[in-house]
């Protein structure tokens, strides 16, 4: 495809209005230009100016060389974000956004001015970040005459308001006003001829694999139009090819797992097994397609749609399974990865092939770009598709099937499809067949029962006199830069999973409390890098600079990164795209798996942080509470059932159901009358006892009489405040509206009775047994958590 088809695929994506209700004015060829040089002047002093979270400098000859849009906001001290796109018109955004690819002659610069001048500048520039271009320019804050000069001299001043300036100062233009900036900026558009290759640079920001120093950048921005237009794009390939494809797969179909062997000669080179065939190593050298260069090795050849945006979901696989085949690569030698590249239509050039490879392994196999036939015969032969930007097959080593005298190399097929599993197993579950997946699987099951994930060893996968740094050793020779797995287990330890660095805040409170206090405890730093599409030395990187913000230094230690280990620690946790605390007892005493949850909810007061320890002090506050020991000693001996009295001695034997609520809400009181009558029919013996919340004001007209008089059928304990708020008080509620069941042996069996009737209805409704513990859990905010089905993890 020529620059010319390509630059007409990539035609621009912005409609402009017809018109505008702004007030606009037209100054071309204009001698009047001192105050903008001024301001040129002013502006490149500026040191240093900020191009998405970067810090840059521009000097006066580049501003006045190039076109350059002022977008001048003023806000008001009440400004919703939401409000921001009826502010700022968006065909306007999206023709900047265009223009930063399209030409490499356009700045836009961007200026807030707040009423209020002490107001943060994250506060202000954060949503705006979200909308404007990936590479316009910040004036910084902290230049507030500035920004109050450039929004006077273009009317911008006006609380709620913005004005755009467009200007190029070598040809003499000055554009004011929204409708006339838009029409020159389609000029511009319609005069500049998309060169993707030229204005590449500028893309790379926002394609894998990313630059070294974007990999540091949290991703907000929003993808310009036109790479939005690039992820539009779908692989097509030629008719000749897609009937090579359908011949060549009927002698050889590509299932996985089979008896039938694949002839993986056929497929590398391209349809033509008799043409001899090479291929390329990403540092230098070539191979040919034969017995010889992969005899002994497993062939993993991967597909993909070129290039892959950031946004990509796909790429957190991607860069997971580059990190697995860099860790095989280095330690075994029976394993070739061939990467294949099916070029997007209208970034097809060699640039962008190039920039994609240099995120593999340099070891790894390659079609080259001049190879275009063979590259669509394979990705059309691995069903590179509409819907999908990575497909992969692995061919099992040879095992004496390459005998022959043949050239044809022909293997087993593992595995085909998706890379998915990449995001769960590392090298350790090499080759990634799924029995091999089901063996690592079972060797951590049951979850914190196994030696692999019940002891401080198993779970860091080492053995006991493996030592750990500290995050920032201490000098030589003090004696604290190391220790060994054996002695940091007499401890509790909590192995901090850290995948976005939430609970760094949190952790760094409860270190020291347990210093001040002497408590036993020490965090471990498991680096998780799996939620952003950067490498693991980027991300640790990233979680070095959180530590430093947080001034940890010389207290947590660090476990070197190992990605098998990490993954398996991914696998065992949920949720997995977000923080986890594993907390390890002394000489492994126990596992708690939730330990973020136990910190959170309960601070340093829930030292060790194990939940069975909240657990059990909470069962055994309610382990002697009984029906008749709550009301005993009240005030009164009897309940009135409608007109009757009873007594605490006819309730003996009688499942009971406790409603604790305010007579002026009974918001559980109509479901209660419409379940009433099931409930009874299925347990004779059964009771609802009202007692009214301590919170009850005498002041509502609603009294004993007319509470019997609504429901006949149910007894109520006379009100008495003193004797309420005790009930209350013994059952853990603070005037919250509740159902408690007792069994027929007066013994408390739920706290929630409520909600197992909202669950299960009344038909399905059982007495007797206990279900104190999980109401334990949920009332400490410890509620279980029902583990993902395990097929994620192939």
């Amino acid at each position: 495809m020529d620059g010319a088809t390509r630059a007409s695929e990539l035609d621009s994506v912005v409609s402009f209005p017809e018109d505008s209700s702004l007030s606009s004015e037209i100054i071309d060829n204009s001698s009047d230009f001192d105050e903008i040089t001024t301001l040129f002047s002013s502006i490149a002093k500026i040191n240093p100016l900020v191009r998405f979270y970067r810090q840059v400098a521009l000097d006066e000859d580049t501003l006045r060389n190039n076109y350059v849009m002022f977008l001048c906001i003023h806000l008001n001290d009440y400004f919703e974000h939401d409000t921001l796109d009826a502010l700022v018109p968006e065909y306007l955004i999206e023709a900047c956004s265009e223009l930063y690819i399209a030409r490499d002659d356009f700045e836009m610069l961007l200026l807030v001015r707040m009423m209020d001048e002490e107001t943060n500048s994250k506060t202000v520039h954060e949503p705006f970040l979200r909308r404007v271009p990936l590479w316009c320019l910040l004036l910084p804050f902290k230049e507030r005459k500035l920004h109050s000069h450039i929004c006077k001299c273009h009317e911008a001043d006006a609380p709620a308001s913005f004005h755009c300036l467009l200007v190029n100062v070598k040809r003499g233009i000055m554009v004011k006003g929204d409708t006339n900036v838009s029409q020159r900026l389609q000029e511009l558009l319609r005069e500049s001829e998309m060169d993707l290759e030229r204005s590449f640079p500028r893309l790379q920001p926002s394609i894998w694999p990313l630059p070294l120093e974007e990999q540091e950048i949290p991703w907000e921005a929003r993808p310009c139009p036109i790479l939005i237009k690039l992820g539009d794009v779908i692989p097509e390939y030629p008719d000749d090819i897609c009937n090579m494809v359908s011949e060549s797969k009927k002698l050889f179909p590509i299932v996985a797992e089979t008896d039938k062997t694949f002839n993986v000669t056929l497929l590398l080179s391209g349809g033509k097994g008799d043409v001899k065939s090479y291929l390329d190593r990403i540092d230098g050298g070539r191979v040919a397609v034969d017995k010889t260069t992969f005899r002994g090795k497993y062939i993993m050849v991967c597909c993909f749609h070129v290039p892959i945006l950031r946004d990509y979901f796909e790429l957190r696989y991607l860069q997971a399974l580059i990190t697995t085949c860099c860790d095989l690569y280095s330690t075994r030698r029976d394993f070739e990865m061939v990467v294949v590249a099916k070029m997007n239509k209208c970034a097809n050039y060699k640039v962008v092939f190039d920039h994609f490879l240099s995120g593999f392994p340099p070891s790894c196999l390659v079609v080259p770009f001049e190879d275009l036939e063979r590259r669509d015969f394979i990705c059309r032969f691995l069903d590179l598709l509409s819907h999908r930007h990575i497909q992969c097959v692995l061919f099992n080593v040879d095992n004496n099937m390459d005998m022959g005298n043949d050239m044809d190399i022909k293997r087993d097929i593992l595995r085909f499809g998706e890379i998915r599993f990449a995001r769960y197993h590392g090298a350790d579950a090499f080759p990634f067949s799924y029995e091999k997946l089901k063996e690592v699987i079972a060797n951590d099951t049951p979850r914190w029962e196994s030696v692999s994930t019940s002891t401080l060893v198993g779970l860091l996968g080492c053995n006991a006199y493996d030592v750990l740094e500290k995050i920032s050793p201490n000098p030589a020779g003090s004696g604290e830069e190391v220790m060994t797995i054996s002695e940091l287990s007499k401890k509790n330890v909590g192995l901090y999973l850290c995948a976005k660095g939430d609970y760094l805040a949190m952790l760094c409170d409860i270190y020291e409390k347990c210093r001040t206090r002497k408590l036993a405890f020490e965090i471990v730093l498991v680096y998780l890098p799996f939620d952003q599409p950067i490498t693991p030395q980027a991300w640790m990187e990233n979680v070095n600079t959180l530590l430093q913000k947080h001034k940890i230094s010389s207290s947590w230690w660090r476990l070197p990164y190992n990605n098998s280990v990490t993954c398996r620690l991914r696998r065992l946790t949920f949720p997995r795209h977000r923080d986890r605390l594993i907390i390890v007892g002394a000489h492994d005493e126990f596992v708690e798996p939730f330990g973020e949850k136990v910190m959170k909810k309960h601070g340093i007061d829930a030292y060790p942080f194990f939940r069975e320890h909240l657990i059990e002090k909470e069962l055994n506050k309610l382990k002697d509470l009984t029906f008749e020991s709550l009301f005993a000693s009240g005030p009164k001996d009897f309940f009135y059932q409608g007109t009757d009295k009873k007594f605490l001695s006819d309730l003996q034997g009688k499942n009971i159901l406790l409603y604790l609520e305010y007579p002026g809400d009974l918001c559980i009181f109509p479901q209660q009358l419409r379940w009433y009558e099931q409930l009874k029919k299925n347990n004779p013996d059964f009771e609802v006892v009202f007692v009214c919340r301590s919170n009850y004001s005498a002041d509502i007209e609603i009294n004993d009489s007319d509470l019997c008089r609504i429901m006949p059928d149910w007894l109520l304990y006379p009100f008495d405040p003193t004797h309420s708020a005790s009930v209350e008080k013994r059952l853990g509620f603070n005037n919250a509206t509740a159902l408690v069941e007792f069994g027929e042996n007066g013994q408390l069996c739920s706290l929630s009775a409520l909600r197992r009737l909202d669950v299960y209805g009344p038909e399905n409704f059982t007495f007797g047994a206990s279900h104190l513990r999980e109401d334990v859990l949920y009332r400490l905010g410890l509620k279980p958590i029902v583990y993902d089905a395990p097929g994620e993890f192939y």
